[in-house]
């Protein structure tokens, strides 16, 4: 899952709280069914008056939406940690797409292609990742908390098209990327517990398959 642009994290934001878990579901069981056609013309129209959202608003959300529960299905799981620090979503709102994949998520999980394993997404999309190169950054704090500073880590990510590693390391070269990314004490802790969780998966799906 890929960090949105603000407008876009916060569209979810805009939806008023006694309809979103209706739509979140309706989007999801679309997604179970591979439905091209998310809402009808008539839907979308309802949405537009009850949301005060354009047709480009109600395009985005539902982009967004299927965005998160693709990559709820990836990692069984629906990233709370991405949602709330790169992409913006108020906790209530992380809340209810959370519940939303509690309640139906294992039909997702249940269909096709998901069913053998699979994922819908290409694997040229994918990035691995090639090198990490971090570093500890102390920053000042204010005049009246004189001789405290606030640690915060620093990450460089090099990724690459996961397609790439079958050319040749010039090409690979021309796809690679770098991301930075920049954690506090408590996110640091939070994205630990994050990798641990994947990490214990990972370990009962080798586990299951020996």
């Amino acid at each position: 899952m890929t960090a949105a642009e603000p407008s876009t994290a916060s569209i979810l934001n805009r939806v008023a709280r006694d309809k979103l878990p209706h739509v979140l579901t309706h989007i999801l069981d679309k997604l179970t069914t591979n439905d091209a056609e998310v809402f009808s013309a008539q839907e979308t129209q309802q949405l537009q008056e009850m949301l005060s959202f354009s047709q480009d608003d109600i395009d985005t959300m539902v982009a967004l939406v299927q965005d998160v529960f693709l990559d709820a299905a990836r990692f069984c799981k629906v990233n709370r940690y991405a949602l709330l620090t790169c992409e913006r979503v108020d906790s209530d709102v992380v809340a209810m797409l959370e519940k939303a994949w509690r309640k139906k998520g294992k039909a997702l999980l249940a269909s096709e292609p998901f069913a053998n394993g699979k994922h819908p997404m290409d694997v040229a999309e994918l990035l691995v990742l090639r090198a990490t190169e971090w570093r500890l950054h102390l920053e000042m704090g204010q005049s009246k908390l004189r001789g405290r500073t606030t640690p915060t880590a620093l990450f460089q990510l090099e990724l690459a098209a996961a397609a790439a590693n079958t050319k040749s390391d010039e090409a690979v070269g021309q796809k690679n990327e770098k991301v930075d990314l920049e954690m506090n004490h408590d996110e640091l802790r939070a994205f630990f517990h994050e990798l641990n969780a994947i990490q214990a998966h990972l370990d009962r799906q080798a586990h299951a398959a020996v």
